[in-house]
């Protein structure tokens, strides 16, 4: 008896819709090293100058030397209160057609900014 072969029926995979980022930490870093933001946001600039600067107590040149990373909970809250021309450029950037970022408000309590 000859062996015929099954169809198999393949359903297509969902996916997450196209075009919508959520600024985490890790897009944060990500921005901290693109030129084109650095050269968009003078802010993140700013930031990653500020974190390249040795912190320690200055008595020895190596263990308690310790490069210090930028505040990225801030700089989230920044790019959440930027002015909407900024908030188009950066959307343009990402390649996004919406774009939610988490952070935590100055004063207290955390907040949710989808544009």
């Amino acid at each position: 008896m000859p062996q015929t072969r099954r169809k198999v029926i393949r359903r297509p995979q969902q996916k997450v819709p196209v075009g919508e980022v959520e600024i985490s930490d890790n897009t944060v870093r990500m921005m901290l090293h693109d030129p084109r933001f650095l050269s968009s946001f003078p802010f993140l600039q700013q930031a990653k100058k500020k974190a390249m600067t040795r912190k320690g107590c200055g008595c020895s040149s190596g263990a308690r030397m310790k490069m210090t990373g930028p505040n990225l909970a801030v700089l989230r809250r920044k790019l959440a209160n930027m002015p909407a021309a900024k908030k188009l450029k950066l959307k343009k950037l990402l390649g996004a057609k919406r774009i939610t970022i988490r952070y935590l408000k100055s004063v207290g309590g955390a907040a949710v900014k989808r544009f």
